[in-house]
């Protein structure tokens, strides 16, 4: 686990700073928490071969407290992105058409699809899923404390994730494998006592008692105060940074680029956005990835050309034209969202590099 631990540190960086930040921070984070654990004993096949009990993590400290780090971080990873909704757009976040075009400019990230049913259609479903995504995600951190009504904030937690993917296909798999910790295995494990052979639950106990919560004080205090940092600054980074927050107040068009190529006439011989175009989707490998580059450029103070060059390399690749030949221009645009509309390209706002 400490080699994982290490090692993922850096391989799990890597893509991190090249166009969009991919947010599995918190994988990272158990793997800290578990180097420092006595993984070794949970339903191991030395534990079954030497007769060594199964592990009850609720009246075990020695395991109960690592995954209650776990939980406080998966705590903050909601809090601060609803915290920043509520902030910068307050309830209008919720009742307003937001949510209809946050799902508009997913759509069409995603060619164009729509779910089979649409909850766009329907404002008061919508806005009434965008309250609860607020309520859920401001609460939950709260809600942990209280046992009474932590496992509605879980199951909403879990629905609100499921409700994602369904609509969006961002199903934020890192965070939801991890609800394992939220049941309570001890009573699971009590069911079926009577089929497992050699289990006692008297005597977990008192298995593997720590000497001192030193360690697990460093390492949560560490990664508690690197998410509370980040997430109170609005920084998003690695191996700390706040989860997608969405914070804005969505409109009906988003920006984007549109690449023109035009002859020695200066005629547009040929065009592209990026953003629609699956050859740029393919080189990317992911639409948000692609997105994500994008949005770097546009929001760059000043042209960036390694970055359209390489905008450049694949337009000319895709559409088998001789750079020599053409002057390439990437404009500005906004593209709607709308996926019964079928005219994207508002407008050409600005022209933002040549090459």
């Amino acid at each position: 686990m400490i080699g994982a631990t290490l090692t993922g540190f850096f391989i799990m960086g890597i893509p991190q700073f090249f166009g969009k930040i991919d947010h599995y921070h918190i994988l990272w984070y158990v793997l800290l928490i578990l180097s420092v654990s006595p993984i070794g004993h949970c339903l191991s096949i030395d534990s079954w071969r030497n007769n060594i009990p199964q592990i009850n993590g609720v009246k075990s400290s020695n395991y109960g407290v690592p995954i209650k780090i776990v939980m406080i971080l998966i705590g903050l990873s909601y809090f601060f992105p609803g915290f920043w909704k509520f902030s910068i757009s307050g309830f209008e976040w919720a009742f307003s058409e937001n949510l209809k075009f946050k799902l508009y400019s997913k759509w069409l990230m995603l060619d164009g699809w729509t779910p089979f049913f649409r909850i766009d259609h329907y404002p008061f479903l919508y806005q009434s899923a965008a309250f609860m995504t607020l309520v859920i995600e401001i609460g939950f951190i709260f809600a942990l404390f209280y046992k009474k009504i932590r496992p509605l904030f879980v199951i909403g937690a879990l629905g609100f994730h499921v409700s994602v993917w369904y609509f969006m296909k961002n199903p934020f798999f890192s965070l939801m494998v991890l609800y394992v910790i939220f049941i309570n295995w001890s009573k699971v494990f009590a069911f079926i006592s009577n089929t497992l052979k050699n289990f006692n639950l008297s005597e977990v106990e008192v298995l593997n008692k720590p000497k001192s919560y030193l360690k697990y004080f460093i390492v949560g205090g560490f990664l508690i105060f690197g998410n509370v940092a980040t997430g109170s600054l609005l920084i998003d980074s690695w191996p700390f940074g706040v989860y997608p927050t969405f914070a804005s107040i969505e409109s009906a068009t988003v920006p984007s680029i549109l690449i023109q190529a035009e002859n020695e006439n200066s005629e547009v011989v040929s065009e592209s956005i990026p953003l629609l175009d699956a050859n740029f989707k393919n080189e990317f490998n992911s639409v948000v990835r692609l997105r994500g580059y994008l949005g770097n450029l546009l929001n760059a103070n000043t042209p960036e050309p390694q970055s359209y060059r390489a905008l450049a390399d694949i337009f000319y690749d895709s559409k088998n034209l001789n750079p020599d030949n053409y002057t390439l221009k990437f404009y500005k645009i906004r593209l709607s969202t709308n996926p019964d509309k079928s005219s994207k390209v508002n407008q050409k706002q600005e022209l933002l590099y040549s090459l």
